[in-house]
């Protein structure tokens, strides 16, 4: 539960048949963390609060699975659309744009359409492109994630992830509500997640139902031939990438020469983490991240 000194402020808007939620908590310059206003908030630390004002907002990921014909109807430009009402709503004029995984490369392109409004953009834990394949109902990694898992992954891992994905049986899955097959499948590749490969993110889920057809329409039709590369090299705002030395779902390797070569990138490895380097080194996190703001 926040500490109640975090001058904590809820509200929503509306945009179509969708209704947006965000909570803002703390104090200092305006950050917009695109992802959701339920689970979002506990992945950072307090101290981060008493530097910048978090504005936590909803994403039309979260919720029930959308049918087909809605699913057909999102766009790019419509995910960011909505992604400026809740900033209009939440009163930001201009201000820093945030996004973890693929909700990274959601903030870096609002960064690209709406300059007016952002200042910086951190990006956590966000792939370069999709790293994911689609063959119908099958999702897989693409090869060279696999590869990465293969000969970096300790013997522990392997065996664990053995394990856990042994739990994903069709009679479990059956029996798991739609909206909240995207978390026990997340929660079952654990040791590809996180820096401590026995890390029960349950927690993260519980309080959501997620919109699976929606966000792998995102990564395999919108995304679908995106690399960003061409954007960093439009973008004029600085950006901040966090990546975790042992995220085996999105390596730090798929990033490769962009790392350090990009104008206006500047990219942190964290050693002791996985996908969610402000949650498992908070501290070095926040340092890294408010220097950069400061230094800019």
């Amino acid at each position: 539960m926040s500490p109640p000194d975090l001058d904590i402020e809820t509200g929503s808007v509306t945009v179509g048949n969708r209704t947006f939620e965000y909570r803002a908590e703390g104090s200092g310059r305006p950050c917009l963390a695109i992802g959701g206003s339920a689970f979002w908030a506990p992945t950072f630390s307090e101290g981060l609060r008493e530097n910048l004002r978090l504005i936590f907002a909803d994403t039309r990921f979260l919720g029930p699975p959308s049918e087909p014909e809605e699913v057909q109807s999102v766009t790019l430009e419509s995910l960011l659309a909505e992604v400026d009402a809740v900033r209009e709503a939440a009163g930001i004029e201009r201000g820093i744009a945030l996004g973890h995984s693929a909700l990274g490369l959601v903030a870096l392109e609002y960064a690209h359409h709406y300059p007016q409004h952002v200042s910086h953009v951190v990006m956590i834990g966000s792939p370069p492109r999709p790293l994911i394949e689609f063959d119908g109902p099958v999702i897989d990694f693409i090869p060279e994630v696999k590869a990465f898992w293969d000969g970096d992954a300790s013997s522990e891992r392997k065996e664990l992830l053995a394990i856990t994905q042994a739990e994903l049986t069709e009679e479990r899955m059956a029996t798991v509500p739609p909206g909240k097959t995207f978390g026990v499948w997340y929660v079952a590749h654990r040791p590809m997640v996180f820096f401590d490969p026995r890390y029960d993110a349950t927690w993260m889920f519980d309080p959501i139902e997620f919109d699976s057809p929606t966000f792998n329409h995102f990564l395999g039709v919108i995304l679908e031939d995106y690399h960003v590369g061409a954007t960093l090299r439009e973008v004029t705002v600085p950006v901040f990438l966090a990546l975790g030395r042992y995220d085996y779902l999105v390596p730090h390797i798929t990033w490769g020469p962009l790392k350090g070569a990009m104008p206006g990138l500047t990219c942190r490895v964290f050693d002791e983490s996985g996908h969610y380097p402000m949650m498992e080194e908070p501290d070095r996190f926040d340092r890294e991240l408010l220097e950069w703001l400061d230094g800019d």
